[in-house]
């Protein structure tokens, strides 16, 4: 509603459950928000005025219908943690490496083709998932990632490594699993170099568990 701009205090703000397609661009007068959730709606996009929320930390826009990551969100400086998986996502702009202050990345679930190299600008990015997407590779960018401990690329379209994912010194989990890898020894000889490290490495085939 129309009157939710005289809000001004609120810390936190959940619509979760709902049908909402459209939301009021007054939201975007509730310059205290730091917690925000459209958990389960029927979002076509992020809406305009969730742009104008600065101090968000927590946005949570899991299961909607959003397609595209526009460049609209580098307005939020402040985000640590971005939910957006389970959309409809094909497209993620190449600014998201300008939120450096991310925490926890999730995108998984989406129709994501290709990762934008300004990832790689994400330091203090630990936990990243882009499992159940369509990704042939990754950034090579996304070495940068030094405090990267959690990654998730599982399910996707990966016929080989493009990159040195031993390179991540603090990774303790990693999930591989269900994708088309050309050589299965070679990604055999990979894990063993993170289960030596003492990380939990998944690398399941199709229909095992």
């Amino acid at each position: 509603p129309s009157s939710i701009k005289n809000l001004k205090s609120l810390g936190g703000l959940t619509f979760a459950f709902n049908s909402i397609s459209n939301v009021s661009p007054k939201i975007g007068k509730l310059h205290k928000l730091e917690q925000l959730s459209f958990y389960k709606n029927e979002l076509p996009h992020i809406p305009a005025g969730v742009f104008k929320l600065t101090s968000l930390r927590d946005l949570d826009l899991y299961y909607n219908q959003i397609e595209t990551v526009p460049d609209s969100i580098t307005s939020l400086k402040n985000l640590y943690i971005l939910y957006l998986a389970f959309n409809r996502i094909n497209r993620v702009t190449d600014k998201l490496g300008e939120l450096t202050n991310l925490r926890q990345v999730y995108l998984h679930n989406n129709r994501i083709s290709v990762l934008p190299e300004s990832m790689g600008k994400l330091q203090h990015v630990n936990i990243l998932r882009v499992n159940d997407n369509y990704l042939t590779q990754l950034p090579s960018s996304l070495l940068n990632l030094a405090e990267l401990e959690n990654l998730d690329i599982a399910r996707n379209n990966f016929h080989t490594l493009n990159i040195d994912l031993s390179m991540f010194g603090k990774l303790t989990f990693l999930d591989m699993s269900e994708n088309p890898w050309n050589n299965q020894d070679e990604i055999a000889t990979k894990i063993k170099k993170f289960e030596d490290r003492g990380a939990v490495v998944r690398n399941f085939a199709s229909g095992e568990k």
